[in-house]
């Protein structure tokens, strides 16, 4: 489930957590994870590819949660990898594991999460695309919305903040900052109403903020086929559209709140998603 279905991993790995420690609140949130794929089944995870290889990149989303976890206070980090494109959009693997020790601050959770997902899941990916894509160097963009992690990055100033990190996560950031200024992957700001690894990293308890969460991952109800006329929308806007018409959700620079371009998305009617359950 949780490499087939990307909105399941976080729900897994929180049980899964818990496993030598299973009480009877763990059995009712097992339940409740349970009732939501029983009752989503008919939700499948979509992959498309609508572009020649030399337009398409890697892309990866990463987030952190800090000190999500009640008990321990520990952060959560999250990725997803994706193959992208101007009409494509293809998940390729993502990360939710929560962080091994207590983060002191957001851009600490966040630069922990970046350096973690770029070693565990960008780079082993590299010679595998640059095989695939016919490349001799692959560099991947990376989608980050804290934007004290960015400047941490960018600068490479981490001594005087966050020189104990080394010491408490036991990873070394300027690895990161190396690797940023050799060229070996792009930085670029993302809005937060953008950023797709959200679901990785905390619960949902809007309806509709849940269901734009899905949107992002590409994950939809149903999908049918409707024409081959352009659809009057936003480059930067995700349509989801259901039985009372369509919901369009804000636009927001520098990229796009859902991964259907306006192309794609004339080509395609999604139905409107169930009110999901929550799962904390």
């Amino acid at each position: 489930g949780r490499l087939a279905r990307f909105d399941l991993l976080r729900a897994i790995q929180r049980l899964a957590e818990c496993f030598h420690k299973w009480t009877k609140r763990h059995s009712q949130k097992l339940h409740r994870l349970m009732e939501y794929i029983n009752s989503h089944l008919h939700h499948k995870q979509y992959g498309f590819i609508g572009d020649p290889w030399e337009d398409l990149q890697l892309v990866e989303f990463v987030d952190a949660d800090w000190a999500s976890d009640n008990q321990d206070k520990k952060s959560t980090t999250g990725a997803l990898l994706v193959l992208f494109g101007p009409n494509s959009f293809y998940p390729i693997g993502a990360i939710c594991k929560k962080q091994g020790c207590q983060s002191l601050s957001t851009p600490e959770a966040e630069i922990v999460a970046l350096t973690v997902s770029l070693k565990d899941l960008v780079f082993p990916m590299l010679d595998l695309f640059e095989h695939v894509l016919q490349r001799k160097k692959v560099v991947p963009a990376v989608f980050e919305d804290n934007e004290a992690t960015q400047k941490i990055v960018r600068t490479g100033k981490v001594e005087k903040a966050l020189g104990h990190i080394g010491r408490t996560h036991e990873i070394q950031v300027p690895w990161t900052c190396d690797q940023l200024k050799a060229g070996n992957f792009t930085l670029v700001d993302c809005h937060t109403k953008a950023m797709a690894a959200d679901v990785f990293t905390k619960h949902f308890v809007d309806p509709m903020a849940w269901c734009h969460a899905l949107t992002l991952l590409s994950i939809f109800g149903s999908v049918k086929y409707v024409g081959k006329h352009s659809a009057a929308c936003s480059p930067t806007a995700a349509v989801v559209a259901g039985a009372g018409g369509a919901l369009a959700l804000p636009a927001v620079p520098p990229f796009p709140i859902g991964p259907v371009s306006p192309k794609i998305l004339s080509l395609i009617h999604i139905s409107e998603p169930t009110r999901p359950e929550r799962i904390s």
